[in-house]
């Protein structure tokens, strides 16, 4: 925070996003002036050469990336003139693996609580389904296709009192789908199965 330059400037960082990552996020806003943003994976970016530029006038600029979204990314803040007191922030989110009919016992969660797992469908398959079941207290169950799910956006969801969930996607697409576990209350002992 509290980041400034003159005109012509440049200010380098790094985030290393895991290799479970789901989404990445950069933003820079606040402040005032203009500060441009360049972000390259592996590699430091210049004006000229990036995978994604922001070039307002402005300092409030950011992108969320969800395809392939691990690995160390380079931020480079140029100095399109004078500015100062901007922020710059990015960070990701990370979702455990599910394997196919194997359940993880003993989950738990807070209210509000938000937590992400992905499972990889084949080709041919018939349907997906996936349950929650047991333990106490209540956690719903959001499920999307290539992108992480949220309480407004996903493809299935299972919205009951307790723990007890079910989402069937019938003649599921091959490739990713996430599953968002979210806390209507505090829950535990609660387990989770995908199956196709």
């Amino acid at each position: 925070s509290n980041l400034a330059g003159s005109t012509g400037n440049k200010k380098y960082f790094k985030i290393t996003a895991p290799s479970n990552t789901a989404k990445i996020s950069f933003k820079i806003s606040g402040g005032t002036g203009n500060c441009n943003m360049y972000v390259k994976r592996g590699a430091l970016p210049s004006t000229t050469s990036y995978n994604y530029a922001f070039n307002t006038s402005t300092n409030n600029e950011g992108f969320t990336l969800y395809k392939q979204p691990a690995g160390e990314w380079y931020i480079m803040l140029y100095a399109a003139g004078n500015y100062n007191g901007a922020t710059l922030s990015a960070d990701y989110t990370t979702a455990l693996t599910l394997a196919n009919n194997v359940p993880l016992a003993n989950l738990g969660g807070t209210l509000n609580g938000e937590i992400f797992y992905k499972i990889t469908v084949t080709s041919g398959r018939p349907r997906l389904t996936i349950k929650t079941y047991g333990g106490s207290g209540n956690c719903n169950m959001y499920v999307r296709r290539v992108y992480l799910p949220s309480t407004w956006a996903y493809d299935g969801a299972a919205i009951t009192a307790n723990n007890t969930e079910t989402v069937v996607l019938n003649s599921p697409v091959a490739g990713d789908y996430y599953v968002l576990l979210k806390g209507a209350s505090a829950y535990s002992g609660l387990t989770l199965k995908a199956y196709y």
